[in-house]
């Protein structure tokens, strides 16, 4: 009765390595075929908008009621040239 479960062991044990390096050679093999792209990163600048200004700007010219304000153009972001993702 020993020499039966002695080698049902055995043969557990043969089969649990051969199966740990099928895995390990598949995932060495594999390890090269697969290609992750990373996240993409927004500008901190724009905000991933790609466009810096086009708010209304503060001045220092007064009118009666208060300060004036001065509407300022959008420009393209010098840092993401315009695409809202930082450049890597």
């Amino acid at each position: 009765m020993k020499w039966i479960v002695l080698v049902l062991l055995l043969l557990f044990a043969v089969v649990a390595v051969v199966a740990a390096v099928r895995v390990i050679r598949r995932s060495a093999a594999g390890a090269g075929n697969w290609q992750v792209e990373r996240p993409r990163r927004r500008c901190l600048r724009c905000r991933g908008t790609g466009w810096i200004g086009g708010e209304p700007e503060r001045t220092l010219n007064f009118d009666g009621a208060g300060f004036a304000n001065r509407h300022a153009p959008a420009t393209r972001c010098p840092d993401c040239d315009g695409t809202g993702f930082a450049a890597d």
